[in-house]
């Protein structure tokens, strides 16, 4: 800017005295947003309390509350589970329930540790879960994890925690 107005004459006294405004770094917003502890539905691997509490970095195990959603269905990539979204076809009324638990996430720390863990063919989604543990029959808000990979990789299957302990 201040090239165009030397370029065009432009420039006064006045235009001097705003100059270091225009060219100062302007503030930028920070674009992070505050981490809050958020409500996760985990289903296969992550259902295991030793595996969520190394993958989480605790020392006691975590909280889990049994919780099924029906939002997504369950797929399989190798041995481990993927949530997918039904097909538009699907009634609703029709979903096989996924089980899984519900945890609550209490770090930043945590939730880094969690997406490196699922690795790059999963992505967080939200979901609505009913807490078999609770009173709440309306079900309650969760974050989770959905596949994003290729879905040809994916085959139809459940997962058994137990077959997987012994994998």
């Amino acid at each position: 800017m201040v090239d165009e107005l030397l370029a065009k004459d432009y420039i006064d006294e006045a235009d001097w005295a705003s100059l270091s405004s225009i060219m100062a770094p302007q503030p930028q917003p920070d674009l992070r947003l505050a981490f809050k502890p958020t409500l996760f539905f985990f289903y296969g691997t992550l259902t295991i309390p030793e595996v969520l509490r190394r993958i989480l970095g605790l020392n006691e195990p975590p909280i889990l509350l049994n919780a099924t959603t029906r939002l997504f269905k369950l797929k399989l990539w190798g041995p481990y589970p993927a949530l997918v979204a039904p097909s538009a076809e699907e009634d609703p009324k029709n979903r096989v329930p996924v089980p899984g638990v519900a945890c609550t996430i209490e770090t930043e720390e945590q939730l880094n540790r969690l997406v490196a863990y699922e690795g790059e063919n999963y992505t967080i989604s939200e979901t609505l879960v009913e807490l078999h543990d609770t009173r709440n029959a309306n079900g309650t808000y969760a974050k989770t994890f959905i596949w994003k990979g290729y879905p040809e990789e994916l085959t139809d299957g459940f997962f058994d925690v137990a077959a997987f302990k012994n994998y």
